[in-house]
């Protein structure tokens, strides 16, 4: 997905491919990465100036070998060529930040108001509880009225030095205000949400969505 800003609005551009996988395989995503984001960079024409990646489905123990091959493969994806030709050398390396948002977490915070107990508000930021090896921070996309809201955890693996002075939190909160047709926020960024929704949507094709025109599709949120 790539937002276009404007003088008077704001355009957003998307790409989406969906691949076969056998029940529960959430890992090993490299060569469909690569695939997919080489893609997207020659169908819409367009030159990466930066990429950030939000990805769920992993687990603690495979985050570093997740990593490995994923961001791997997604710098081939976005140095292949000249963007929007197909030809030509390679530019200069576009910079990535790579992130793991996890929300099946049980973890919880509670904030103290006049001396109780309460359940944090919508949007509410916690940092300092690290990751013995990440950067981690929380947020609380939702807070329901009547239950303790479980925070989405986000954790940094790898960020460019180019990338230093964007502010990852505020950017995480920013997308998930970003679902399409819903009012105020959800608790993982939107391309999240995209992505279950999409694969959700060639699940139910008898061919798990091999069949799906991607091509044809550019910039069209056919799946929601």
């Amino acid at each position: 997905v790539r937002a276009v800003s404007g003088r008077a609005a704001a355009k957003i551009e998307c790409y989406s491919q969906t691949f076969k996988r056998e029940a529960g395989q959430e890992y090993d995503l490299g060569d469909a990465m690569e695939e997919t984001v080489r893609n997207a960079v020659k169908f819409i024409g367009v030159t990466p100036k930066s990429c950030f990646v939000w990805r769920d489905g992993v687990g603690e123990t495979s985050f570093r070998a997740t990593v490995d091959q994923e961001l791997t493969a997604l710098r081939r994806g976005l140095n292949n060529k000249t963007v929007g030709t197909g030809k030509g050398p390679a530019g200069p390396p576009v910079p990535v930040a790579y992130m793991f948002c996890q929300k099946r977490i049980a973890t919880k915070f509670l904030a103290m108001v006049d001396g109780r107990a309460e359940s944090p508000p919508t949007g509410t930021l916690v940092v300092g509880l690290e990751d013995v090896k990440f950067r981690t921070f929380y947020i609380t996309g939702t807070a329901p009225p009547y239950a303790t809201p479980k925070p989405a955890r986000y954790v940094i693996a790898e960020r460019d030095k180019a990338l230093g002075s964007v502010s990852l939190t505020e950017l995480s909160w920013a997308l998930c205000h970003g679902y399409l047709n819903w009012p105020g926020p959800v608790k993982v960024p939107s391309v999240c949400q995209l992505a279950h929704k999409l694969a959700e949507h060639a699940g139910s094709f008898v061919d798990s969505g091999e069949t799906i025109n991607h091509k044809a599709f550019t910039n069209r949120m056919y799946f929601l």
